[in-house]
C-alpha cells in the first residue's frame, strides 16, 4: 500500500515466548493431542489451537520423545497450566 502512495500505519506484536498467553495455549493444545494419541484423558484448553498443524506437532513430539505415560512425560511438557 505504501508503494502505491498510501499512508500506512504499522503495529507490531512481540511474542516473547515466556509470558505469552498464545504460546501457553499452543503448548497446552499440543499436549492435549499428544496425550490423546496415547489414550490419556485430556481436556482441550479453552481457546486452544485446533488446526491440523497442532496435531502434526504433537505427532512429531511423540516421534522424538516416545509415547507419554502417566509416569513419564518429556521435559517439554512440564505443567503449563497456571495455578
Amino acid at each position: 500500500m505504501e508503494a502505491a502512495g498510501n499512508t500506512v500505519n504499522r503495529e507490531y506484536y512481540i511474542n516473547d515466548g515466556v509470558n505469552s498467553e498464545q504460546m501457553r495455549l499452543f503448548a497446552e493444545s499440543v499436549r492435549h493431542y499428544y496425550h490423546g494419541a496415547a489414550g490419556i484423558e485430556s481436556t482441550f484448553p479453552e481457546k486452544g489451537y485446533r488446526g491440523d498443524y497442532v496435531q502434526d506437532v504433537a505427532k512429531r513430539v511423540s516421534e522424538l520423545y516416545g509415547r507419554v505415560t502417566t509416569e513419564r512425560r518429556p521435559n517439554g511438557f512440564r505443567n503449563t497450566r497456571r495455578t
